[in-house]
């Protein structure tokens, strides 16, 4: 067994306590170089800088997301909403579709079921573009056979 130690604080001296280091969740917006804009919480970094962090909404030429950022990553709940009309609403992790999760494209068929590094992998649902519901397995995003849902 281990022998326990503990520090002692010289008489006269002071103990230092370390408490929780994290610096605070603040809230603004930043527009960056390209003009694309970021409107929510950002975590100011040590040293200078700064990360997207808590709740916040990027939009860009190109797309919009809103939701969950973890260091400047999309993390958590989000929805991704592309300029041609596409959605992603679902879970994220490090930047991609990661959990549950559903993909509508810009004709209406949409694809849902648990995504695995921007791939569903697992049961999911495929809708056409006429609303007819298609379940299956998925492995790395493809079916290799769907069966139409009559229910």
């Amino acid at each position: 067994m281990a022998a326990k130690t503990t520090k002692k604080t010289p008489p006269g001296g002071t103990a230092k306590v370390k408490t929780d280091d994290a610096p605070p969740i603040k809230t603004g917006v930043y527009i960056f170089l390209d003009l694309s804009r970021y409107d929510g919480a950002y975590k100011e970094l040590e040293g200078g800088g700064i990360v997207r962090h808590g709740e916040g909404k990027q939009s860009s030429a190109e797309y919009a997301y809103t939701g969950t950022w973890d260091m400047d990553k999309m993390c958590g709940k989000g929805r991704l909403e592309f300029f041609n009309g596409a959605v992603y609403d679902g879970f994220w992790k490090d930047n991609k579709f990661m959990g549950h999760g559903t993909y509508t494209w810009t004709n209406n068929s949409s694809l849902s079921g648990e995504w695995d590094r921007n791939r569903v992998n697992g049961p999911g649902k495929f809708t056409d573009e006429n609303g007819q519901n298609w379940i299956g397995i998925f492995l790395n995003g493809t079916a290799t056979g769907l069966s139409a849902d009559l229910s």
